[in-house]
């Protein structure tokens, strides 16, 4: 939007970030300024000014404004419902909706429009001007913003109604989740169900990559929804756990599909299963090397030779040297005071889990029973001052370490097991890093079961000695005393990775595999023929024209957009924030 001299080029339905004014001072000079909306909004534009009006309607979620020259003003009242535009021409009753390509035919819902389309879709004029509907129906994403055609697919009987009741879904889902609607969410979830038990036998066998990457959203979906205390009980559990499984059925080499049945199988306490999922992804040759290490990233380049779930401290020198001064260090950190029981804990102590790091919140779902307390030395929220000399110790012998937690990506800790505390099998979500304990303080021999497994094999702390293993190999531990048990935990680099080049690829990945992971979760499965256009969704493959996996959407479509899709009959377009276009079957 640029003042008194222009017009604000954007089509009704367009999305903008930041609107942008042009003015004139009192001596001719123009000047710009720059109209922000709340972080994580955006605005869509509703009218357009008319040729002889300057004022534009945008609207920001259920609020519409008035847009003049030098001025963003609230609208008298909140966008409303889309008003009738004629009747229906299934059914006779009161119409909202139009043909999005002639833009003549009307409809009181999608059912009747589902119904009439068979004799209507001869006689629909494929204007080039209205391939797309009027209004964006979904919001812009991460990489590519979808825009969903009102008659989502033009496919015939079962397979139609299908694509039709799956497409519904996911722009139900979309505009829910831009805002923030738990109960749309939830509505949404249920549609999805709906519309895969309803998909007909010949989806299964025609489609199977497609219909599995539907189960796998779905699932995950469903998972969520029961972690968010949405969906009560065992039984949606047992669904979304069905739904995974049939995702790694139909897909079995689907890395994202098998990583994520893995993770809900462990959630369950299913490890003997989970083990078992893994080993048959391993004999296939998908994601894993060994049954026992399942991480969401295996670092590239490293060797079979390299992975082992525990390794010997007189490989690396500064444990040994931690190991040599280890009466000093217990010395120091003793000064902490108790982490729990006995004297009040100092302020320095933490629950695992909390908000004093900026990684490792979901830490505290791995306790099962107990407490587990701790103190950051090196990393995020790191504390050095409360011991220096350790500190410093680690920073002349431990450049490995150092290097990991200034790139954001470790930590060194000061870790506190409150008598009879349990912390579930698990496995760490990436296998750059390898992990040191010191005991500081071990209870005594007798005194209770107190060890930490690290896939088959059962380890023992010893007071002053070290142990070094692979904590993306599943490991529990167990301290089944009546006494505390403290060490320095120390995360450093995989050996493997050892130079630069090496280490910045791993870390460079394993935030890929993490962002495609949250976009597998968020972004529903579209069409038949829209696998490459999902993926760049998902950040799983670079954008055609600049290369980049990443990036913000200004526009959610327009008339470029609108007429490369008019050249094809398509039921979705992406626009990459580079401003190229993704097409179906591109």
């Amino acid at each position: 939007m640029t003042g008194q001299h222009a017009h604000l080029r954007l089509e009704r339905g367009a999305w903008v970030r930041t609107l942008v004014e042009l003015s004139a001072d009192a001596d001719g000079f123009e000047e710009r300024e720059e109209l922000r909306l709340p972080a994580g909004t955006r605005a869509q534009v509703h009218e357009t000014p008319s040729e002889n009006g300057g004022f534009f309607s945008i609207a920001v979620g259920t609020n519409l404004y008035d847009v003049s020259h030098d001025e963003i003003a609230p609208a008298a009242a909140p966008l409303a419902p889309a008003p009738a535009v004629g009747t229906c021409v299934t059914c006779g009753a009161s119409a909202a909706l139009r043909c999005s390509r002639c833009r003549a035919a009307t409809y009181c819902s999608r059912s009747c429009q589902a119904r009439h389309w068979k004799g209507h879709r001869a006689a629909c004029g494929a204007d080039a001007a209205s391939a797309l509907p009027r209004g964006a129906r979904t919001p812009p994403l991460s990489l590519l913003s979808v825009c969903a055609r009102e008659d989502a697919a033009d496919a015939d009987g079962e397979d139609g109604e299908h694509e039709r009741a799956w497409l519904a879904a996911a722009q139900r889902w979309l505009y829910a989740l831009r805002d923030s609607d738990r109960a749309g969410l939830a509505a949404a979830v249920g549609a999805f169900g709906e519309a895969l038990d309803a998909a007909p036998p010949t989806v299964m066998a025609r489609r199977a990559h497609l219909r599995a990457r539907r189960h796998l959203f779905y699932g995950l979906a469903l998972f969520d929804a029961c972690e968010a205390g949405e969906r009560a009980g065992a039984e949606p559990r047992a669904a979304a756990l069905a739904s995974l499984k049939m995702a790694v059925e139909l897909a079995p080499r689907d890395a994202e599909a098998v990583l994520e049945l893995g993770l809900a199988l462990e959630h369950a306490g299913a490890f003997d299963k989970a083990r078992a999922h893994a080993a048959r992804a391993v004999a296939r040759g998908v994601l894993w090397r060994d049954a026992w290490q399942r991480p969401g990233t295996m670092a590239a380049g490293l060797a079979a030779a390299e992975l082992r779930a525990v390794w010997r401290c007189e490989q690396f020198p500064w444990v040994t040297t931690l190991e040599a001064h280890a009466a000093l260090i217990r010395a120091e950190l003793a000064g902490l005071g108790a982490a729990h029981g006995g004297d009040a804990p100092r302020g320095a102590w933490h629950a695992v889990g909390g908000t004093h790091r900026q990684m490792g919140q979901h830490d505290s779902s791995v306790i099962v029973a107990g407490g587990w307390r701790e103190v950051v030395l090196l990393g995020r929220g790191a504390e050095p001052e409360l011991a220096p000399r350790t500190v410093a110790l680690l920073r002349a012998h431990a450049p490995d370490a150092v290097d990991l937690c200034e790139r954001g990506a470790g930590e060194v800790i000061v870790s506190a097991l409150a008598p009879h505390t349990h912390i579930r099998a698990h496995c760490a979500p990436s296998n750059v890093r390898l992990t040191a304990h010191l005991a500081l303080e071990v209870p005594p021999e007798g005194s209770g079961r107190c060890e930490l497994r690290v896939g088959a094999h059962v380890l023992h702390w010893a007071e002053g000695r070290a142990l070094v293993f692979d904590d993306s190999y599943e490991h529990e531990v167990v301290n089944a005393t009546d006494h505390e048990r403290v060490v320095l935990l120390v995360r450093f680099w995989h050996p493997g990775l050892a130079s630069e080049a090496a280490r910045d690829e791993a870390l460079r990945q394993a935030a890929r595999d993490a962002r495609a992971g949250e976009n597998t979760r968020h972004v529903p499965p579209l069409g038949v023929d829209c696998e490459r256009l999902w993926r760049r969704v998902c950040g799983l493959e670079p954008c055609a024209a600049c290369g980049l996996a990443e990036g913000g959407v200004s526009l959610a479509f327009g008339d470029e957009a609108r007429e490369a899709a008019a050249r094809r009959d398509v039921h979705v377009v992406g626009v990459c924030a580079c401003g190229a276009l993704c097409l179906p079957g591109d």
